[in-house]
């Protein structure tokens, strides 16, 4: 008999957490975070739709993913919202837009270090 290889919520939840850091340094997430913003900036306006696309594709899954794990609540976007920000963002001006992402990114890297 072989022994089972299940982790319960609560063993699966203490890995994750030792996974995170537990310094006073800047939080890694928010930083990864703060990255993919600037990356962003400087995409093309097709990029932005197609990133909308590919977005609400993971979370499709996701919550497929999320469902096997009855008990274990999780929050995702509305369905079509990101598909939606997509647009909306490569209809804005390509310099306004850069220069929205840049900031948000720059203030998301304060908080960081806080």
């Amino acid at each position: 008999m072989k022994p089972s290889c299940e982790l319960s919520g609560e063993q699966i939840a203490s890995r994750l957490v030792g996974l995170m850091r537990s310094s006073n340094d800047s939080s890694p997430f928010m930083e990864r975070y703060a990255d993919c913003l600037e990356k962003a900036a400087e995409l093309d306006d097709l990029s932005f739709v197609r990133m909308g696309r590919e977005a609400e594709a993971f979370e499709e899954g996701f919550r497929h993913f999320v469902a096997g794990f009855p008990g274990a609540p999780a929050v995702t976007v509305p369905e079509g919202e990101l598909f939606d920000m997509g647009v909306f963002l490569a209809r804005v001006n390509r310099e306004l837009r850069k220069a929205l992402l840049k900031g948000w990114a720059a203030a998301i890297r304060a908080k960081a270090h806080q």
